[in-house]
């Protein structure tokens, strides 16, 4: 993650494999989208429902820009740069490998997480080099050309300050499920329902914010950072019923020492902590304002408000919805399944979504069927198939 002012956002759901293993600190980031209210697009509105030229584009899984001009995707067939906000794309001489993370600090550092394990760039992609990082890794997260974070799929969490050259394992009372690194000795996590803060590099941990539930709240988690020192965390269990699965979303304005409720999902049922101790699933459900049903799916940071992408496979499309300081939710788009996934009209299940101004957006991901790659140019209200990379 970059510093916060030039990188408001670097968390969560990162990337395709982290959502679906439970690991979801990176995915769906974004510099800036625009906050005020609009109307959820119509289908037509979304874009040409055909699949677009075929080629590279059909296997991105993963987006990330760092400006309006300067950003990179990655996929099945390795990693793909623009220098010119997506009007070209060339192909980077990175290892031959399926890219499932790409985390730019600026227009010349960045990392990728793949098959091939971690390569880090120092020239904007021109040249990759692979890094000695720890086995097992679901995202990383830089706020320089320093210092980083990194977890595994077990939940353990890692830091280096070189660059990832050299790690260490960081001891963190809950198994991390999301984090996000704001600076060298600043940093957040989320895992078993709980909402951690460092300010000396990991040594010490404070509990922000701790759910009904604790460790029901297993799904995949994001945590980030937005304008202004705020921060969301987003919380899920893993599980659901009727097409809805319970999820929470906090707001903090004081740079992680305090967590608000600002935003639940609707018709689910949630967990609570019996007296004994036992999760209770009929617990009540918490006293909030009510977002969209389904299943989240990522979260970005959108100025000073978040963006919320939640799944909905009872009505066949991916709702993206911006959320404010109070937990005012209003409709940003609604993207049809058989837009994303014309052959089998299915919903990404970890969709990355990148902004590089607060009108360019690039939202990458893959269904069971397909992945892609596909635009914005009015901030998130509609979307086009993006052309074939070369």
């Amino acid at each position: 993650m970059g510093p916060l002012a030039a990188r408001a956002c670097r968390a969560a759901l990162a990337l395709t494999v982290a959502a679906a293993s439970g690991c979801g600190s990176h995915a769906l980031h974004a510099t800036s989208a625009p906050t005020g209210a609009s109307a959820a697009a119509t289908p037509q509105q979304a874009g040409s429902s055909t699949a677009g030229p075929p080629g590279i584009a059909d296997q991105i899984l993963t987006v990330d820009f760092v400006d309006a001009l300067h950003g990179w995707a990655g996929g099945a067939a390795g990693i793909y740069g623009t220098g010119d906000g997506g009007r070209s794309w060339h192909a980077e001489p990175s290892a031959a490998l399926t890219v499932q993370q790409l985390d730019f600090v600026s227009a010349s550092d960045g990392w990728a997480l793949g098959s091939a394990g971690l390569l880090r760039t120092q020239d904007g992609g021109s040249s990759w080099q692979p890094l000695p990082a720890p086995s097992g890794l679901s995202g990383v997260d830089f706020e320089g050309p320093g210092a980083g974070w990194a977890q595994d799929r077990t939940g353990g969490l890692y830091a280096t300050a070189d660059g990832g050259e050299s790690w260490k394992a960081v001891e963190v009372p809950v198994p991390v499920a999301g984090m996000t690194l704001l600076t060298p000795e600043d940093g957040w996590v989320v895992g078993a329902g709980e909402i951690l803060r460092t300010a000396d590099g990991g040594q010490t941990w404070q509990v922000g914010a701790s759910a009904s539930g604790g460790a029901a709240w297993a799904g995949p988690a994001w945590v980030l950072s937005s304008a202004g020192g705020a921060g969301w965390a987003l919380l899920t269990t893993g599980q659901g019923a009727a097409s809805q699965e319970a999820y929470l979303l906090y707001r903090t304005a004081d740079g992680g020492q305090h967590w608000g409720l600002v935003l639940i999902g609707s018709g689910s049922i949630y967990p609570a902590t019996a007296p004994s101790g036992q999760i209770n699933w009929g617990g009540p459900r918490p006293s909030a304002p009510l977002g969209p049903g389904g299943y989240p799916v990522g979260l970005w940071a959108a100025g000073a408000a978040a963006g919320l992408a939640v799944n909905s496979p009872a009505g066949g499309f991916l709702q993206l919805t911006t959320v404010g300081a109070a937990g005012a939710a209003a409709a940003l788009a609604t993207i049809p399944g058989d837009f994303l996934s014309p052959q089998g009209n299915t919903l990404p299940m970890s969709p990355v979504i990148a902004f590089g101004s607060p009108t360019a957006g690039w939202l990458a991901g893959a269904t069971p069927q397909t992945s892609g790659l596909w635009s914005s140019t009015d901030g998130g209200r509609t979307w086009q198939v993006a052309p074939a990379l070369p």
